[in-house]
């Protein structure tokens, strides 16, 4: 596919080590990503695709009070609310508006500040009891998995769209600047054993979803906002 011919092009231009650099969290993006770290790793180049470490980082979160330091400034019911939403909370949200407020300031709107937190989400209930079907079966990455993805789904579905996650309205700098120092902690190990060959590039989350959607040709879900 594209992916595998420019990762081609790039060995022929003379890389001898890849990152992926990307902060789109779709699963099927990343698995299309994969297949460039596959087709790289064939022909001898270490590749990385560092974004699956943050995303199985917030999908995997456990212990959300790791996190404090990110809501300090709000009320205990407040960061209560947004530590538990937390691992949801993968769109325009808390998580991302901090970071953005951090890296690139500029390119927040301060519209963010008067929006209202997202409106509660219903689960896609067959993927919701699927679900439930993987973790009664012992299958709990599978039934994480499905349970993100029925989130997403029942995200998608909201109408009228909103377009975010939790609360971007309560996102600081601050909470951004703690979290890019968690994310580069967690990446420099992780980019030095993998560019220097000695580890392979974290897998992205759910990577059934490609071959159940045909690499994407059948639709996982409602478009937002339609």
């Amino acid at each position: 596919g594209v992916i595998r011919e420019a990762c081609r092009a790039l060995v022929e231009l003379g890389a001898q080590r890849v990152v992926f650099m990307t902060f789109h969290g779709s699963p099927l993006h990343g698995a299309a990503l994969e297949e460039g770290v596959r087709a790289l790793r064939e022909l001898g180049v270490p590749a990385l695709s560092p974004f699956n470490v943050v995303l199985r980082t917030l999908t995997e979160v456990g212990d959300v009070s790791r996190f404090a330091p990110a809501v300090a400034h709000l009320s205990a019911p407040q960061a209560r609310e947004v530590l538990d939403a937390l691992p949801l909370d993968f769109h325009a949200g808390f998580f991302e508006t901090s970071m953005a407020l951090w890296a690139a300031p500029d390119s927040v709107s301060p519209v963010h500040k008067a929006l209202p937190p997202c409106p509660k989400i219903t689960p896609k209930s067959s993927i919701a009891l699927a679900a439930r079907a993987a973790r009664r079966a012992g299958a709990s990455d599978v039934a994480r998995d499905l349970g993100f993805a029925a989130i997403g789904m029942g995200w998608n579905a909201l109408r009228p769209f909103p377009g975010y996650t939790g609360q971007p309205a309560l996102a600081t700098r601050e909470a951004g600047e703690f979290f890019a120092r968690v994310i580069l902690d967690a990446y420099e190990g992780i980019a030095e054993d993998v560019l220097l060959g000695r580890a392979p590039s974290p897998p992205p989350i759910m990577p059934w979803l490609a071959p159940a959607t045909l690499g994407g040709r059948l639709p996982a879900g409602p478009r937002p906002g339609v």
